[in-house]
């Protein structure tokens, strides 16, 4: 690998680490979750990870997203038992709101 290749690959590392972590941060998870997360799933220290690995706990993380956001959908389906209004809500609606934005622009 020729010295801009090496630098290519390092790029791709770092990116593919800050979209990792910027997606368990949408979860609201702690960075060391994050590593802790990605080390647990690929068997490998999460310095050691290479950019296909980084890969595979991206989409892991986008899968947990997407089962989330299909899960939220259907507990906002109406039933036909529901009232008018919907179901009564337990989360204030500003970090609904949050949530559901971050959620979009991750998966979106």
């Amino acid at each position: 690998m020729t010295v801009d290749g090496v630098a290519v690959a390092r790029g791709e590392r770092a990116r593919l680490r800050a979209d990792v972590l910027r997606l368990g941060a949408l979860l609201g998870w702690a960075p060391r979750d994050v590593v802790a997360f990605g080390e647990a799933l690929t068997l490998r220290p999460w310095r050691r990870c290479s950019p296909a690995e980084l890969a595979t706990i991206r989409d892991e993380y986008l899968a947990l997203i997407g089962a989330i956001r299909a899960r939220a959908g259907r507990a906002r389906a109406p039933t036909a038992g529901d009232s008018p209004r919907g179901r009564a809500r337990t989360t204030p609606p500003d970090q609904r709101r949050a949530g559901a934005a971050a959620a979009q622009r991750a998966v979106g």
